[in-house]
């Protein structure tokens, strides 16, 4: 099993993204190697203080949404996640998944207009 939340493919997706944004001059040999180190130092060092279950559930969307870039599917995966946590009084299943589906949708928003700007 792997440490942390990110998995491999994940891992190198962000680093070669880092690569491409980032110019090291002389360094740029091998900066690609180096982020690559950082993003696996992080994530093994830090995530691991996550519990297991949230890990495994985070490392699904994290891929569904970098590798296999399906946005939607990963935001239908949380929803039906938090769903299963929460339980909200007064408001019936259908009301509290209407709810977390449009906060979900504010915040795809909110990321694809700052990705946009950036």
């Amino acid at each position: 099993m792997e440490k942390g939340i990110l998995t491999k493919k994940v891992e190198k997706y962000l680093a070669d993204l880092a690569d491409k944004k980032v110019k090291a001059g002389i360094f740029e040999i091998i900066d690609g190697a180096a982020f690559n180190y950082v993003i696996r130092f992080l994530d093994d060092s830090y995530a691991e203080k996550i519990k297991e279950e949230y890990r495994l559930k985070l490392r699904d969307l994290i891929h569904k949404v970098l590798i296999d870039e399906d946005v939607d599917g990963a935001i239908d995966s949380l929803v039906e996640y938090i769903d299963s946590l929460v339980d909200i009084p007064l408001l019936d299943d259908e009301d509290e998944d209407a709810l977390f589906k449009g906060l979900a949708q504010i915040i795809k928003g909110l990321v694809l207009s700052l990705t946009k700007n950036g």
